[in-house]
């Protein structure tokens, strides 16, 4: 298995573990249909989160709009990976 889908599979347990009652950062389902609460978490967990362990982990800080920049640049490089290699 590719590093990334291993990466890919253990933060989404880690964020599914979230909508676990018994978990000690639990988020309520119904909590993100109220108001724009799912808008804010989407947001949370797509931008400012990677902002932040970027900056945690490279101590270069960064910006949401940086960090997007960062972003696109690795779906383009994944993306052309993907191009080169021959389907199966």
């Amino acid at each position: 298995m590719e590093k990334q889908y291993e990466y890919s599979a253990k933060l989404l347990s880690a964020i599914q573990s979230c909508f676990d009652e018994d978990s000690e950062n639990h988020i309520s389902l119904s909590e993100l249909t109220e108001e724009s609460n799912l808008t804010h978490f989407m947001h949370a967990l797509s931008n400012m989160v990677p902002a932040m362990t970027y900056t945690n982990f490279t101590k270069q800080k960064v910006n949401i709009l940086d960090f997007n920049h960062i972003a696109n640049k690795l779906a383009f490089q994944y993306a052309n990976k993907e191009k080169e290699v021959p389907s199966e």
